[in-house]
């Protein structure tokens, strides 16, 4: 079971350092097989929002945008062509290196470059360029709710650095196969509260059961359930994809990968 230090800070509070959360979990059964401290890979990578697009004089796909990175306005030479102005999107600023790819040993580092006498302050990225699970043909598209100037990491719900921990799991304590779990040990340690996401599914939380029929085809006598038996119906649309932030978590955090909305 893989879980990282911040992740873990989601779910409940605690003033451990990765060194004595280490530790902590080890004592309580979770014996930490690895630990991995993970870079700020976006360091320099802010929310920018793009102005203005036109064209580049003598380039039939190039464009020349002007952006806001939060703290003033700056020009981006660009081939993508899946943005307009008014979108959002992750800008990586001069003298700042991409994330390192499998199989890369230097970094790539962004400098400003002159293109058709125009020069370019920094780099709009894809996915593929942050090492993100998306894939896009053209430069990743943040949420309209995106804050500009935000630091990308900030963004994606991470610090700028990360801790994480391999975990042994034994059989007897499957719920430790879960965030949650792990967090709601912690919060047992320290006398601290789990916070829990919420998640509201309305009226269909709590569901009238006749004795035929629950939506299965099971049969079911009401008065006969237990009083804690919560029955919830999720209608998942086979369009809908995973949102980015748990993308990531599973992904760049965790190191897994995910497979669908559910898995």
């Amino acid at each position: 079971m893989k879980v990282t230090f911040n992740w873990l800070k989601q779910y409940v509070d605690f003033d451990w350092s990765p060194e004595q959360l280490a530790e902590r979990l080890t004592m309580l059964g979770l014996e930490a097989e690895g630990v991995h401290k993970l870079g700020g890979e976006f360091e320099g990578i802010v929310v920018a929002q793009i102005l203005t697009r036109d064209p580049v004089p003598g380039s039939d796909k190039l464009s020349v945008c002007k952006v806001n990175d939060g703290k003033g306005e700056r020009i981006i030479i660009c081939g993508a062509q899946n943005h307009k102005p008014g979108d959002k999107v992750p800008l990586i600023l001069p003298n700042f290196a991409l994330p390192l790819k499998p199989g890369e040993k230097e970094p790539f580092v962004i400098k400003e470059r002159k293109v058709f006498g125009i020069t370019s302050h920094g780099m709009m990225c894809s996915p593929q360029e942050l090492g993100l699970p998306d894939k896009v043909d053209g430069i990743l598209i943040l949420r309209e709710d995106a804050k500009i100037g935000q630091p990308f990491a900030e963004y994606l719900g991470r610090g700028g650095g990360d801790v994480v921990y391999n975990l042994e799991i034994t059989p007897n304590r499957a719920d430790w196969n879960s965030v949650i779990g792990i967090a709601r040990e912690i919060a047992a340690v320290t006398g601290n509260k789990l916070k829990m996401p919420d998640v509201n599914v309305g009226q269909a939380s709590r569901l009238s059961l006749t004795s035929k029929q629950d939506g299965f085809g099971n049969n079911f006598s009401p008065e006969r359930l237990a009083p804690g038996q919560r029955n919830n119906f999720l209608r998942l649309e086979t369009s809908a994809t995973p949102v980015l932030r748990v993308k990531t978590h599973v992904r760049l955090d965790s190191g897994s990968g995910p497979v669908t909305l559910v898995l």
